[in-house]
């Protein structure tokens, strides 16, 4: 557990798809966050003594990457911190080779009663977010 000090905070609620394909949702956010950053006054913040974005699982894979958008394109001022709850940042196909005997809960949880293998990969190929952050992640 842990406790942040913050004068406010955002919840942002972003297209989804397939109604709204991907990469609709990252620009919904981007957005949200130049908004918030240009009316902190309004909002009674100052982003530029701390500015964190987070979320869980799909809220996890974006504000991953708005942190990555916002080194790239220097947003000012930039994101101080994250806090990401599982977020899916690794596909299949990109896990280094020394660690593929440890990435074994795709494989070890097909009969999820919640989110099954077959349903993980209808919702990766829906996103293709695990593309586009990997685009962002091979540039650190």
């Amino acid at each position: 557990m842990f406790f942040v000090r913050c004068t406010a905070r955002i919840n942002i609620f972003h297209r989804l798809a397939p109604e709204h394909p991907f990469p609709t949702g990252v620009h919904d956010c981007w957005d949200a966050l130049k908004w918030a950053i240009s009316n902190a006054k309004m909002l009674n913040a100052d982003p530029r003594k701390g500015l964190i974005v987070g979320g869980s699982s799909a809220g996890g894979n974006l504000s991953a990457i708005m942190a990555l958008l916002s080194r790239d394109e220097k947003l000012d001022p930039p994101i101080t911190g994250q806090y990401l709850s599982v977020p899916a940042l690794l596909s299949p196909g990109n896990v280094p080779r020394d660690l593929q005997d440890e990435y074994r809960s795709r494989s070890s949880s097909l009969d999820d009663p919640v989110l099954k293998g077959a349903d993980l990969d209808m919702v990766f190929g829906m996103t293709n977010g695990f593309f586009f952050l990997h685009r962002c992640l091979s540039s650190l």
